[in-house]
């Protein structure tokens, strides 16, 4: 096959991910890290790709540490051009993975990647990353115990592995979900005639265990304390105001702040209606007149005015929205007023989410019904929103149901 000069293989990668079915979000993170590349290599005459060029571009362009380098954000632009290379080479494609292909051993790439391709076009990114750890802890485990293919895996080769998993270090909870994700994954290879036995049969039922920590929460007055610590004078306290009353107000999950869009906000009907990103239910929720004015204060003083229907950007450039899908920023902005506002965080978690557990706790205390705090959280299960019910009753006495106002 004749090689594609660099702006055929660009349209020729953008085809070939989204007849793989990958989401919209991630094509245009790949073709904004293509399209800077591209002029580049425009301007220098450069006619054809070349990894070790696209490399230093990343590098120079975007600062990234090539050797050292971590995080999503560092990820996803390394993946950019590494499929842009296995295209560019006729070769399936391999995403760049640093901490999964350093410890996965060779003889099971082949099934690694094959599953991965399966998990891109069912689940959310957050599970296909969690699902990829286990099944590297699984088959580091199996190397080591010299079974070096699937066919030669017995079953109690598997539970062994489960029984190889620190329980000083993870959580009942987090063992069952592993255990889930094997299910899972011997569920897929029974279907394709990879394994004898199907993920069922492995683990019939999973026991799931109640939870050993309750959520953090923060009362109405540590709340507005957290808030006052916000500079609203500046850009980027007015995009962290915003951020964190949709957090207080409607206990907005990380992913849908992040993943929020100028059509989401029905300004009119004074209405947020959004598919939740990690529950892909929609969620209605009434517009208040605190949470309009600091996204209207935002969007009109602050955001840079970029074209893309996503509300939240970096308050520096290059401004796209797949540097805020790097969660960890949320959190330590949430940390930060935190801390600036004194209060004492002992046994408690200091990010948006903790805020998210603090709605669903000052509801209940106001007598809300369960049903209707689940529909707001947006919970896919009642009786995950049952956790807030074990807060005892002299703690929710200490609560109150007030929204912060907008000053």
């Amino acid at each position: 096959m004749e090689r594609l000069n660099l702006k055929d293989l660009l349209n020729r990668a953008e085809k070939i991910l989204r007849e793989k079915k990958y989401s919209e979000s991630t094509i245009q993170d790949y073709k904004y890290v293509w399209k800077k590349f591209y002029n580049i290599c425009e301007l220098c005459n450069i006619k054809y790709f070349d990894l070790e060029l696209a490399k230093k571009f990343l590098k120079i362009y975007y600062n990234i540490d090539l050797k050292n380098g971590k995080g999503r954000l560092y990820t996803r632009r390394m993946r950019s051009i590494y499929v842009l290379d296995s295209i560019d080479r006729n070769k399936p494609i391999k995403n760049f993975r640093p901490k999964v292909e350093k410890r996965l051993p060779e003889e099971f790439n082949d099934i690694f990647y094959e599953y991965d391709e399966y998990l891109k076009s069912n689940y959310s990114y957050n599970t296909i990353m969690a699902s990829e750890k286990v099944l590297v802890d699984f088959f580091k485990y199996l190397k080591q115990n010299n079974i070096n293919s699937i066919e030669n895996i017995a079953i109690q080769n598997i539970y062994n592995f489960v029984n190889s998993i620190n329980t000083q270090k993870y959580s009942l909870n987090t063992i069952y979900e592993i255990k889930y994700k094997l299910k899972n994954f011997f569920k897929y290879l029974y279907n394709n005639h990879k394994y004898k036995f199907d993920g069922t049969d492995i683990f019939p039922k999973i026991a799931k265990f109640e939870r050993s920590k309750l959520p953090s929460y923060y009362t109405i007055d540590e709340i507005n304390q957290i808030l006052k610590q916000v500079d609203r004078n500046t850009k980027k306290g007015k995009r962290d105001f915003a951020i964190l009353l949709l957090a207080i107000v409607y206990g907005l999950r990380n992913s849908d702040i992040v993943h929020l869009k100028k059509e989401n906000i029905l300004w009119n009907e004074n209405k947020i209606e959004l598919v939740q990103y990690k529950t892909k239910r929609l969620l209605e929720l009434p517009l208040t007149e605190n949470v309009k004015y600091s996204l209207l204060d935002y969007l009109k003083n602050a955001r840079p005015k970029i074209n893309t229907p996503y509300i939240f950007l970096p308050t520096k450039p290059p401004y796209t929205y797949t540097d805020m899908k790097n969660y960890s920023s949320l959190y330590k902005s949430a940390e930060q007023y935190i801390n600036k506002a004194g209060i004492d965080v002992k046994n408690r978690k200091r990010g948006l989410h903790s805020l998210r557990h603090s709605l669903a706790s000052n509801m209940l205390k106001n007598n809300i019904e369960i049903s209707t705090i689940s529909g707001v959280l947006g919970h896919s299960n009642i009786n995950v929103t049952n956790i807030y019910l074990n807060i005892s009753e002299n703690q929710l006495r200490k609560l109150a149901l007030e929204v912060p106002k907008y000053e």
